[in-house]
């Protein structure tokens, strides 16, 4: 990732609707964006899409995606309206834990997949890609 520096105001730069920690988030903005724009496009690199998913790493999008129980490999345009409702809700709630978890130095004892080698539901060797 490159970063630029942009002279001005933020808010005349960003759109503080894809900012997962922000009260401006807007989830149903965000859903809409990414049914029409994404559709074609593996969910799991949606999600690190900085101009959709403002905040998210690879940790919170592997958490994320584990508790949706969503491959990161699936194409937008094949999951659920639910399942993605769903997903970016927990984006955004566990973005919050995240942030407490991080404050307590606790985020690499409390995820659940996230840079584990064992599955924890049927301890299969995980396939890291």
């Amino acid at each position: 990732t490159k970063t630029k520096l942009i002279q001005g105001r933020p808010e005349n730069y960003f759109n503080y609707k894809v900012d997962i920690m922000k009260e401006e988030y807007d989830g149903e903005f965000v859903l809409k964006t990414l049914q029409e724009e994404y559709a074609e496009k593996m969910i799991g690199d949606a999600l690190m899409d900085q101009e959709l998913f403002a905040g998210v790493g690879n940790i919170i999008r592997v958490e994320a995606l584990y508790r949706a129980k969503i491959h990161p490999e699936s194409l937008v345009k094949n999951i659920p309206e639910k399942k993605l409702v769903f997903l970016i809700e927990s984006v955004v709630n566990y973005a919050h834990e995240f942030l407490l978890q991080s404050k307590k130095d606790e985020v690499k004892e409390k995820t659940l997949i996230y840079g584990k080698k064992v599955c924890p539901k049927d301890k299969k060797e995980l396939i890291i890609e």
